[in-house]
């Protein structure tokens, strides 16, 4: 991820946690599987 600054990694890493926190993460990693 080069080319992010500490303050648009600390966004990607909240959203990404969010997303973890999220009930139908599972539904979507499928679809992106599928």
């Amino acid at each position: 991820m080069d080319g992010l600054s500490d303050e648009q990694m600390a966004e990607v890493e909240a959203f990404l946690e969010a997303i973890d926190n999220h009930d139908d993460v599972q539904n979507v990693y499928v679809g992106l599987a599928g």
